[in-house]
């Protein structure tokens, strides 16, 4: 009776996880960890990345950015480049090294060979900023370090203010912790993701 219904049910819904994975139905996985992203003072920001937090096998710097902790005094000979946008500017789900940011300081740097000049990328981007948040970040952040050029990754769906992290934080601020299966699905199941 209860028995064999739990378990066509159970073998129903794997069945179902593994259509949704071999028909590549539903969003792709990637998992946002709240330890990376703090509610801001500012309220246009809304949220920012923790600094120190993980980001790969590395941490976010001091100032909670991707790559090296540069001072805010441009250097003389140096250009200075502000990365800005959401997670494409930031490299979500690549390595620190493999980043727009870190992949255009090195290009850059590679070809001005002796010249004198070096050249430094700063990387503002934050996943989950729409353009507003872009635009607050550039003022209240990026102008600090004294870029000679703002470079502003964007991408389509920047006008959206939907934020996945935004909603994650909170949500975590509104209500209790998931339950473990609610953790568990949300992370591992593409058809929860997509239900």
């Amino acid at each position: 009776g209860l028995a064999l219904v739990v378990f066509w049910l159970a073998a129903g819904l794997v069945l179902a996880e593994v259509l949704v994975r071999v028909l590549d139905l539903g969003p792709t996985l990637a998992v946002v960890y709240k330890r990376n992203f703090r509610l801001s003072d500012n309220p246009v920001l809304g949220f920012e990345l923790v600094p120190g937090s993980p980001d790969g096998n590395q941490t976010l710097n001091a100032d909670g950015m991707r790559g090296p902790r540069y001072p805010r005094a441009r250097p003389p000979e140096t250009v200075r480049i502000a990365l800005v946008g959401d997670s494409v500017a930031f490299g979500f789900g690549v390595p620190p090294q493999s980043g727009v940011g870190a992949r255009l300081e090195d290009l850059l740097n590679r070809h001005a060979g002796d010249s004198g000049v070096r050249f430094e990328v700063v990387d503002f981007a934050v996943p989950g900023y729409d353009v507003t948040q872009v635009v607050e970040s550039v003022r209240v952040r990026a102008l600090a370090w004294e870029p000679s050029l703002i470079l502003y990754a964007y991408c389509l769906n920047d006008p959206q203010e939907y934020s996945l992290e935004r909603q994650n934080l909170l949500a975590a601020h509104t209500r209790s912790e998931r339950t473990y299966l609610e953790h568990l699905l949300a992370h591992s199941s593409r058809l929860y993701a997509l239900a």
